[in-house]
């Protein structure tokens, strides 16, 4: 939407205030569209600081987070719970960010997405 005084067809009908307010309704516009993309720059240079470009391959071996909740009744506190579940293997890619992963001491299967997936490394 551009909102300047230039795309106004006929001005001669339009109280001077009005085209005042026009003006600076697109300097603050223009200041806006400024200051979002020097926010847009600033928070992905602090994201790409820590940023983990991580891809699995089919066939590696994968260590998935378990989102456990606790219960009073069960006498169960999630902070005591392993946070990682696993090994799993890779069968397929899905996308960039999806993989389809089967257990490897059993049938299990399910989907899993990058962010709940770290590499499992096997003890000396």
């Amino acid at each position: 939407m551009d909102t300047t005084v230039s795309n106004v067809d006929n001005t001669d009908n339009i109280p001077e205030e009005h085209l005042v307010r026009l003006q600076k309704l697109a300097d603050c516009m223009e200041l806006a569209r400024v200051n979002l993309a020097r926010a847009a720059t600033t928070q992905s240079r602090y994201y790409n600081l820590r940023h983990r470009a991580t891809r699995f391959h089919v066939g590696n071996l994968v260590m998935r987070k378990d989102h456990v909740l606790s219960s009073t009744a069960k006498g169960f506190a999630a902070k005591l719970a392993p946070r990682y579940s696993g090994p799993y293997r890779v069968e397929k890619c899905i996308s960039n960010q999806t993989y389809a992963l089967k257990e490897v001491h059993g049938h299990r299967q399910c989907h899993s997405h990058i962010k709940d997936l770290k590499p499992a490394y096997s003890n000396p």
